[in-house]
């Protein structure tokens, strides 16, 4: 890549940065606005507020990043054809071909980026995001592992293996206890929907505990009431 292709796509790419960075700012604006409508609710405080904000931040990035691109682009060659520096490359011999590929390997390093941040960071982050709110809003107790994480509602427990993006359960397992601390009902489920006011289980095993021993029964659908939301 020649000097002149270099200086394009440095320019581009600030423009596109510049963009990104206005666009987050007014999507960051407008998130804790919406989530001061949530201050109060549990323990969910201004601290979590920033936090749940600040995890979502590769999400609003993965989002924005491809509109950033596209203005960051017709700024940044607006900018170089007012000076009339596009002018100035053309007459040294730079063809449309050579501005082309400029732009189009910054497109291709912007994607990449896109890439990264949509499957790598994106994912881990929101689940994160998500059961830091849900638990704070609750007020459940909760605790997190590397398999997932465990909350207190009354007497059930709750262990929770993964939060999906649009805000379902994945393997979840509820052990309900009897209040002389005794475990009575087991109750594991491939999903969980939120619906209204509770949950919506999918591919449900129940085993209750008795005196009699243990009942299992699989229902391909049960409801759940808990504390927890999907925020």
């Amino acid at each position: 890549m020649s000097v002149l292709q270099r200086y394009i796509a440095k320019t581009i790419l600030a423009s596109t940065i510049l963009v990104l960075l206005v666009l987050l700012g007014l999507y960051t604006f407008m998130d804790f606005i919406t989530e001061l409508d949530d201050l109060g609710k549990g323990q969910y405080q201004i601290g979590d507020i920033a936090s749940f904000i600040a995890l979502s931040m590769p999400k609003r990035i993965y989002e924005l990043l491809p509109i950033a691109a596209l203005l960051g682009s017709v700024l940044g060659l607006g900018n170089l054809a007012s000076q009339s520096e596009l002018v100035a490359m053309r007459a040294a011999g730079m063809s449309v071909q050579q501005i082309n590929k400029a732009v189009m390997i910054v497109a291709v390093c912007l994607m990449f980026v896109a890439v990264i941040v949509g499957e790598v960071i994106r994912p881990p982050a929101e689940q994160k995001a998500r059961q830091m709110q849900s638990v704070a809003q609750t007020g459940t107790i909760g605790s997190r592992s590397d398999h997932g994480f465990w909350t207190r509602d009354g007497l059930h427990f709750n262990h929770i293996r993964q939060i999906l993006p649009d805000g379902r359960f994945s393997d979840i397992s509820i052990y309900e206890f009897d209040p002389d601390n005794r475990l009575r009902i087991i109750t594991k489920a491939e999903v969980a929907e939120y619906d209204e006011d509770s949950w919506t289980l999918s591919n449900v095993v129940q085993s209750t505990i008795d005196e009699q021993g243990v009942r299992i029964r699989s229902v391909e659908h049960a409801r759940w009431k808990s504390q927890l939301n999907p925020g």
